[in-house]
């Protein structure tokens, strides 16, 4: 709602390519990175390399639940502002 209806499919389509360039570009490199930073923590010489690897990407993969949580607070933010935002639209487009 805080985009005129004329502009709200270009503001739709940048907020799409930037999702995806951070999202799925950048996120399987910081996974990567943090399993290989893990690695000196959870290795030890009674366990073997495959329980390092298993364990390794299972901790890094629980990133993601985080940055899950911090979008649903943000999308709660929005939440909380959305009808002021649409009374301000609909006084611009009249």
């Amino acid at each position: 709602y805080v985009v005129i209806p004329t502009r709200r499919s270009t503001a739709e389509a940048f907020q799409i390519l930037v999702a995806h360039a951070l999202g799925d570009a950048g996120s399987p490199y910081l996974i990567g990175l943090m399993s290989e930073g893990l690695r000196p923590l959870i290795a030890s010489p009674t366990v073997t390399e495959d329980y390092v690897n298993f364990k390794c990407l299972q901790y890094s993969l629980f990133l993601t639940i985080f940055v899950e949580v911090l979008g649903a607070l943000f999308f709660l933010l929005t939440a909380l502002h959305i009808r002021k935002d649409k009374a301000l639209v609909d006084l611009t487009i009249a």
